[in-house]
């Protein structure tokens, strides 16, 4: 009986003590503090876009007007920094956070290393889709159906695109801007000019994979693949669920939030896989180790 006590002693001391080690989650990025993994964290109200700048991930808070800054490693909350009429969509440009702020037809200009509001500048109609190219500043207003580009340095607008519909979505392949539009196109702008234009279902979302441009088509319930040369659709991959939204790239493959509940995951066979449990899930980041989904309507995000 004293062995078997013993014994048991021992195994609960070990597991004590196996909890207490790094994860190789942490090992990997030298985060020596508790890691989490698949874990549901607690957000604003109606999270929406988020965007890693490469230590931080950073969350929208639509309806509370600010932007959250968690720690990846263990999701703990590093800054809450108040944003004017509503953050949506989010852009990092190497330096400072950019939010798309619909209701206020603006921008903001946010530092990264310490939440600092460096300067708003004011867009078109109902700015949604934001992103960077290494140069400039894209922002998609669905209000007035145009797209912008801006200076970072002076917010001052350098060119202008005007299209049938609202843009949606933006996703830069290295060489090319890519925007989708309500209408279902995807254009592919070269040199301030559009050189490809491809219909797919009702264009949300846009993501880059190195290759291929991915698009979440919101009312076709699938997202498709276009070889970014040949501006071709090659694939339409339903999601299993309605109302794809935000997509990512972790590296290997595509994972979709789609809005009516569930979150896709894509593999490059074209096989997928259905991560339950999430309510409305909208946007999607990864942050080289793990999938971010803002939940728009549990004031949570899902890290997988």
């Amino acid at each position: 009986m004293k062995t078997l006590k013993l014994s048991m002693t021992l195994a609960l001391a070990m597991t004590a003590a196996y909890a207490q080690m790094p994860n190789s989650h942490q090992i990997a990025q030298l985060k020596w503090y508790a890691a989490t993994e698949n874990a549901v964290l607690p957000t604003g109200a109606n999270p929406q876009g988020l965007v890693f700048d490469g230590t931080s991930m950073w969350i929208a808070n639509y309806w509370d007007s600010n932007l959250y800054k968690v720690r990846p490693g263990d999701g703990a909350l590093i800054g809450k920094y108040p944003i004017p009429d509503g953050p949506f969509n989010l852009a990092f440009d190497g330096v400072s956070i950019w939010t798309a702020n619909p209701m206020a037809n603006s921008v903001t200009k946010v530092r990264a290393s310490d939440g600092v509001v460096l300067a708003n500048y004011k867009t078109f109609n109902s700015p949604f889709a934001i992103a960077f190219d290494g140069v400039s500043i894209w922002v998609g207003n669905c209000g007035d159906n145009t797209v912008i580009k801006l200076n970072p340095t002076t917010g001052a607008i350098t060119n202008s695109f005007s299209f049938a519909t609202g843009p949606l979505g933006l996703a830069y392949d290295g060489q090319n801007m890519w925007i989708g539009y309500t209408d279902g196109s995807v254009v592919r702008v070269t040199n301030n000019t559009a050189t490809a234009k491809v219909s797919v279902g009702s264009a949300r979302s846009l993501a880059f994979d190195g290759v291929n441009i991915w698009a979440t088509n919101y009312s076709g319930g699938n997202v498709s693949r276009i070889n970014a040369a040949q501006a071709a659709v090659t694939a339409t991959i339903p999601t299993g669920a309605a109302h794809p939204t935000g997509i990512a790239f972790d590296g290997v493959n595509i994972w979709v939030a789609n809005q009516d509940g569930g979150v896709t995951e894509i593999f490059p066979s074209g096989a997928t896989k259905m991560h339950a449990g999430q309510i409305c899930p909208d946007g999607v980041a990864f942050d080289g180790a793990n999938i971010w989904v803002t939940n728009s309507l549990s004031n949570t995000v899902s890290k997988f």
